[in-house]
């Protein structure tokens, strides 16, 4: 299911505002905005998110404060999630 990535974002990138993406993203970086994909998102270790997030499925390695709405989300050990789940 997350196999394929479309875009990669690394851990150095500071990304202020809403972030929208059509195809699957691996998030690395700090992000405080919402955040908007119509395919898979990974949200990797390094990563930092104050902002909801809307997928077709989550997968969580990282940190994030904010709501999530997605098919499936998947939570790894080193994943955090402070928010509500639709």
């Amino acid at each position: 299911m997350f196999e394929q990535v479309d875009t990669i974002v690394g851990s150095d990138i500071v990304y202020i505002g809403d972030l929208r993406s059509t195809g699957s993203i691996r998030y690395e970086g700090t992000l405080r905005g919402n955040m908007t994909v119509a395919g898979n998102a990974i949200i990797g270790r390094n990563a930092f998110i104050v902002g909801d997030i809307q997928a077709e499925n989550i997968l969580v390695i990282g940190h994030i404060e904010g709501n999530i709405k997605c098919r499936q989300l998947r939570i790894l050990s080193t994943g955090k999630l402070t928010g509500n789940v639709e």
